[in-house]
């Protein structure tokens, strides 16, 4: 609903405030690839892998990015 109805800068600030949730991650990692933000790319899939250690499934897509 934020993306429909609010605006960019408040979509993204939900995300990052949702960070913990699988999808929002993956969500902000693709909006950081198309601002060529490469780093927090790296960033945001080295604390992925962290916090999700326990599944090895999401640890090994973690790394591929």
């Amino acid at each position: 609903m934020i993306e429909e109805y609010g605006t960019q800068a408040e979509a993204e600030r939900f995300i990052k405030e949702n960070i913990n949730i699988v999808s929002f991650r993956e969500q902000l990692i693709n909006i950081c690839f198309k601002d060529k933000s490469y780093y927090q790319v790296i960033e945001l899939a080295l604390e992925g892998e962290k916090q999700d250690k326990q599944y090895t499934g999401l640890v090994l897509k973690w790394k591929k990015i």
